[in-house]
């Protein structure tokens, strides 16, 4: 009863009498309704700070409360107001906190310390909001709903001891070799949502690693870094956490160091950050170390920068993956839109069998679904459209910021809302010119008051007041999946993707402006994007690329434009014809980014190429499927007696090993495996290793060893000859 007394005579009534007596909100309400939802509150109120079982209250809680009291008076004090709820749990969580300060053990109160980040990081990292379903309601869902365990890989030794392959792993296994990962991946590839789930899982306890059981996970976004430093002190003013719970976990080696969007930093900030990572592992040898990145800078430089640090790469989705994928979008769509649980499951497996035939049915589409952003667009797009696809990139992208700027529309909000009268290309124009804006700083994060003025400045034009500015991004927050609030007072957009495709826009039409960025690598998925934007000058632009060598982003944008004349279609592929064969693995992952133009040209040249041009070209199809390329890696397969010093074993192999990843997805691939394991006799221990049978079945009987076939496989291509050209040779690492 004491507590009561202090907490409502010094707290509770003196807040209260700071706000009118007839609140501040909707003056239309009977004055008995008010008086009666303003005594609930304040009784709410009074029994939420009893239930912390202190009679004082600390003064970053007095300002919340005040705050809150402030904002609740203005809505009439209505019993639904939902941060009252949300002060009420956190007065019940802080009980325990009081507690163990009273009780003098220090201990005791870094254990409540630490449980109470625990849950934080378990609610920030352990969902996802599901978009693009055009519901009047956020949907909101556990991770484990919708993830898909992501497959890594790595280089290891042939079993044979000649040569590299490539081998898939999971992030279980990569973990329990490594204790030190840089996880690269293109945009879209998953690495934040593997850190995420890795994040969440830690902070609940169920990682199931070989990580302690206590885990505690301290994660690092880049994009809302801005000093560097990776000390105790630096990582608890970060997060927000006691910097005692820091202390315990690293010195127990409890701790697991996230670092999320290595490239996202500018480049003085990342060769700062590249250091501190370096001083953290030193210190901190038995800490496991995760970093993320999208490849970066030349070949291989992304992978030498953090020393020690094995690098792997997030795989492409696998046609089982991406189903599974879909399978779990379409029932999470359709189970936040209904409440029949069979019903929903029902009309889910009809959507998502209707969008995998279309994907199975269109190459330029199916080669779309290669990472969960850009099958996660695949879904909205098909859902919002009609079940339709479109298979040119820029037009899917379009699309789907479409379904999801219809999150915006005059459903989602009041009649008078500020947002609800601007039209779809008004929306656009506002989110171009933020895009642009971060872009051009080389940042993924923009304060509040910038995105206001940024909006004030462009709302005239529109025919709309500047005063609309802060409504309109308040109305917005968090609401149409692209321009997203990361935490108080800060935005994003939802994904790196979308802030490019939104520059991309925004400079379509200052082609001048935009070659001004031709040699920053940070611009070059603005550049593809900007010349596939229909009235783009992207002959201008593709020419510009060739001058300075940078023939892959050409590439890259030849394969998004519309229109280009057929002379400069000629002239990207002899420059690209001029910097093949692959010069190395990371190169050849590279050019399979835009595998479209590179397969018909290495298909052709490939058994004209030295050794390594060979391994290398054979590594390319590895990483993109092309049909056509059968009866060229038939016809390798045969070179099965190497001479001494020679890699012609090692490429049959790797032929073989090539046809047998491939055959896991396309009939094609296993009649072309089937007939080169009839034709030859493999060792032993190879065939063991390659384990045909997961993909032949148990039908498939192996040549007995010394046995030749009479004749060459009918499928076997001859030699194509071209013009030599001088090979530019290193190292496949």
């Amino acid at each position: 009863m004491e507590i009561q007394t202090q907490l409502e005579s010094t707290v509770v009534r003196p807040v209260f009498e700071s706000v009118p007596a007839n609140g501040k909100g909707d003056q239309s309400l009977p004055g008995i309704v008010l008086a009666n939802r303003r005594d609930r509150a304040y009784k709410r109120v009074l029994d939420a700070l009893i239930s912390r079982g202190a009679p004082s209250v600390p003064a970053d809680l007095r300002v919340r409360l005040e705050s809150m009291i402030e904002n609740w008076s203005r809505q009439a004090f209505d019993d639904g107001f939902q941060p009252i709820q949300e002060f009420e749990i956190q007065c019940a969580r802080d009980r325990d906190r009081v507690m163990a300060e009273e009780s003098g053990d220090p201990r005791r109160v870094v254990a409540v310390l630490e449980s109470e980040y625990r849950r934080r990081v378990a609610e920030r990292f352990g969902s996802i909001e599901l978009k693009g379903v055009q519901l009047n309601h956020r949907v909101i869902l556990d991770l484990d709903q919708v993830y898909v365990p992501l497959r890594l890989v790595e280089l290891q030794p042939n079993v044979t001891g000649a040569g590299w392959i490539q081998v898939g792993i999971s992030v279980a296994e990569a973990v329990k070799q490594h204790t030190r990962m840089l996880v690269i991946g293109s945009p879209g590839g998953g690495k934040s949502t593997l850190i995420s789930f890795l994040a969440s899982r830690c902070a609940i306890g169920t990682h199931g690693l070989n990580w302690p059981e206590q885990a505690l996970p301290f994660v690092i976004i880049v994009r809302e870094v801005k000093e560097v430093e990776l000390t105790e002190v630096a990582i608890a003013t970060q997060l927000g956490v006691a910097v005692e719970v820091v202390r315990v976990a690293l010195a127990e080696d409890r701790a697991v160091l996230l670092v999320d969007g290595l490239d996202e930093a500018a480049e003085e900030l990342r060769k700062q950050l590249i250091t501190e990572i370096a001083r953290f592992t030193l210190k901190h040898p038995r800490i496991p170390v995760i970093v993320t990145s999208r490849p970066a800078g030349g070949y291989g430089e992304v992978e030498s920068c953090l020393r020690g640090f094995r690098a792997l790469r997030l795989a492409a989705l696998t046609k089982e993956e991406v189903s599974q994928f879909v399978d779990k979008w379409c029932f999470a769509a359709e189970r936040s839109a209904r409440p029949d649980l069979d019903l929903a499951r029902k009309e889910a497996a009809v959507a998502a069998a209707d969008l995998k035939s279309r994907i199975s049915r269109s190459r330029p589409v199916e080669r779309i679904a290669v990472n969960p952003l850009l099958t996660t667009i695949l879904c909205v797009v098909h859902r919002y459209l009609g079940r339709t696809i479109p298979e040119h990139r820029v037009t899917l992208y379009d699309k789907c910021t479409d379904a999801l700027l219809y999150e915006w529309d005059r459903a989602k909000f009041p009649k008078d809302s500020a947002v609800g009268d601007l039209d779809a290309n008004q929306k656009r124009a506002l989110l171009r010119g933020i895009a642009s804006s971060l872009h051009e700083r080389h940042e993924a994060e923009i304060p509040e008051s910038d995105v206001v003025r940024h909006f004030a400045a462009m709302l005239p034009e529109m025919g709309r007041p500047q005063e609309d500015a802060l409504r309109i991004v308040r109305e917005i927050r968090d609401r149409s999946g692209l321009l997203v609030e990361r935490r108080p007072g800060v935005f994003s957009f939802s994904h790196l993707t979308f802030q490019e495709y939104f520059t991309a826009l925004d400079y379509a039409s200052r082609v001048d402006e935009l070659l001004q960025h031709i040699d920053q690598p940070w611009w070059h998925e603005v550049f593809a994007l900007a010349a596939g934007v229909p009235g783009c000058e992207a002959t201008r632009i593709i020419r510009a690329l060739l001058d300075r060598k940078a023939v892959v982003t050409a590439v890259r944008c030849l394969e998004t434009a519309v229109k280009v004349p057929l002379d400069l279609r000629k002239d990207v592929e002899d420059a690209l014809e001029q910097i093949l064969p692959p010069e190395n693995l990371e190169n050849a992952r590279e050019l399979s980014e835009i595998g479209l133009t590179v397969a018909p040209i290495l298909t052709r040249r490939l058994p004209t190429y030295k050794e390594l041009g060979k391994l290398c070209s054979i590594w390319f199809f590895r990483f993109f499927e092309y049909h056509p390329a059968i009866p060229v890696l038939l016809r390798l397969t045969s070179g099965m007696e190497p001479t001494p010093g020679s890699n012609e074993g090692t490429i049959a192999q790797l032929s073989i090993i090539t046809l047998r990843d491939m055959a896991r997805g396309s009939d094609a691939f296993k009649r072309a495996l089937a007939v080169a394991l009839a034709a030859h006799p493999w060792q032993a221990a190879f065939l063991k290793w390659l384990d045909p049978q997961s993909v032949l079945g148990d039908d498939f009987k192996p040549l007995p060893s010394g046995k030749r076939p009479s004749r060459p496989a009918k499928n076997a291509a001859p030699a194509q000859r071209s013009k030599p050209r001088r090979d530019r040779l290193h190292s496949a690492k």
